[in-house]
């Protein structure tokens, strides 16, 4: 081989590669030296090298187990993503000599990501192992409007055993725009089919009808994949008592609600009408706001209005006579026609009466409790009067026409409750109302009581066959059958 030929190998790809392998490798010499001094030397250098490296996998193992539980923290003590900013230089000046404090970073997006692509899968895969091993589990969804998505989000949550409790705990959330029954089915399905359908026995809802034709939707696919139907025990019987006291008191046509909301916004965001209230009235107490869907919870918005209701119609005789501006508001306008109703105080007082009644109801059942075996005797308490002897059953119970007048009693007798009852007599006492008017306001009153009753009768869970004959695991009734 001539000189070129030398001089071109030297230049090409294969050599060069060689002779750097050949470069970086360690001599044989250095493994067949005797000398004891070096080799106790390597040695050392060689454990020294190891030991430091297993130190650094722990190390990096109890870093990483840092950051997940200060992700967890975040998320169970609902801070923001943003509130994690700067906490690796925060950590390091607290615990100026952790090494783990050292090496730890979780800001924002780590701490985004952790939880979004880390932990989140991870406890979804163990819930949804968890459901496969139920004999049985029921589904609740409810879907509602995402304000910063805009657009409709289904949060589904799985009850299931665990132990000797009973548990709810949340599988995910589904987004769409249109929410028929179809969409809704269609997003259910996904979730469904990884926790498997076999076990499904009921799925817990609201009353609106797209759930219910959901609800039909979801039972025809059952029956086809496992041939097996869905309890149905109704809709939710919290939403279905707060939208038949809302019907009640909508059908006396009070507008208690129109004018309760219209003192929460007359002075909300409007400092200046407020520092014309103060100094007016000298009170400073502020309206609490009137709730539109649940409406038997607004007893601490109703006391709230009789509290200032004095010191309200002092502001607009105020307002009447020139003493202070106008506001020209249309909440105004609500509050000054109300304030010429000499009876809109016991209205008041009515309408707090009958949502005491119902408001233990409703709180002893907003609980995670199996609260089934007891629902039918409790409602069969709650519509019930006393008197009523041809309710002998929740059953007879649901099919007497409340809107026979045989039945009612003589309108001189109807309770009012202390409070509006006492208030009543003083205003009679005073010739500010009349006796008819007196008279009308019981009937109004009637008429309140006997709409909440037509809505139970027709909407309650105890309508279904199963919700009645649950009563059989209900210990009081165990107990008078003996």
């Amino acid at each position: 081989m001539g000189e070129a030929a030398l001089a071109s190998h030297m230049k090409g790809k294969k050599h060069e590669t060689a002779a750097a392998i050949a470069s970086s490798a360690i001599p044989i010499s250095e493994f067949m030296n005797a000398d004891a001094t070096n080799t106790s030397s390597n040695a050392t250098a060689v454990s020294t090298t190891k030991k430091q490296t297993t130190l650094d996998v722990a190390t990096k193992n109890e870093v990483i187990k840092a950051e997940i539980l200060w992700a967890l923290k975040i998320m169970n003590s609902h801070y923001s993503f943003k509130s994690t900013e700067d906490t690796s230089r925060l950590f390091t000046a607290m615990f100026p000599d952790s090494q783990i404090a050292a090496r730890f970073a979780c800001g924002e997006s780590k701490c985004a990501y952790v939880c979004t692509f880390g932990l989140a899968p991870y406890f979804k895969r163990l819930l949804l192992a968890e459901v496969s091993q139920q004999t049985a589990y029921v589904v609740l969804f409810d879907e509602s409007l995402n304000h910063h998505l805009q657009s409709k989000q289904i949060d589904l949550h799985v009850r299931l055993w665990d132990g000797a409790e009973v548990k709810t705990k949340y599988v995910g959330s589904e987004f769409l725009g249109h929410s028929t029954a179809v969409d809704i089915v269609e997003k259910m399905s996904k979730v469904l089919s990884e926790m498997g359908v076999k076990n499904l026995i009921q799925l817990s809802m609201d009353g609106p009808h797209v759930n219910w034709k959901a609800f039909d939707l979801t039972q025809k696919e059952m029956q086809k994949q496992v041939d097996k139907s869905l309890l149905n025990i109704g809709s939710c019987g919290l939403h279905i008592v707060h939208n038949a006291f809302r019907d009640g008191c909508k059908s006396t046509n009070w507008d208690i609600e129109h004018t309760l909301s219209s003192l929460y916004w007359l002075f909300h965001n409007c400092p200046a009408r407020h520092e014309d209230f103060v100094t007016a009235t000298g009170c400073s107490t502020v309206m609490l706001k009137f709730c539109g869907h649940r409406w038997i919870e607004n007893v601490s918005v109703s006391d709230r209005a009789l509290k200032l209701w004095p010191y309200v119609t002092t502001y607009v005789e105020m307002v009447r006579k020139g003493d202070l501006p106008d506001p020209k508001v249309k909440s105004f306008e609500a509050v000054k026609n109300s304030s010429k109703d000499p009876l809109f105080i016991p209205k008041v007082m009515i309408f707090n009466s009958i949502a005491r009644e119902i408001a233990p109801f409703l709180t002893l059942y907003q609980t995670d409790k199996p609260m089934l075996p007891f629902l039918g005797e409790d409602m069969f308490q709650l519509m019930k009067e006393k008197p009523l002897k041809e309710a002998t059953s929740i059953l007879k119970l649901l099919h007497i026409p409340v809107q026979d007048s045989s039945l009612h009693k003589d309108a001189t007798k109807i309770n009012l409750g202390f409070s509006a009852e006492t208030c009543l007599n003083q205003l009679k006492s005073t010739n500010n109302i009349s006796e008819r008017q007196a008279l009308e306001l019981k009937m109004e009153c009637k008429t309140f009581l006997i709409t909440i009753l037509e809505k139970l009768q027709n909407k309650a869970p105890v309508n279904h066959q199963l919700v009645r004959s649950m009563r059989c695991l209900d210990p009081r009734c165990m107990a008078e059958s003996k």
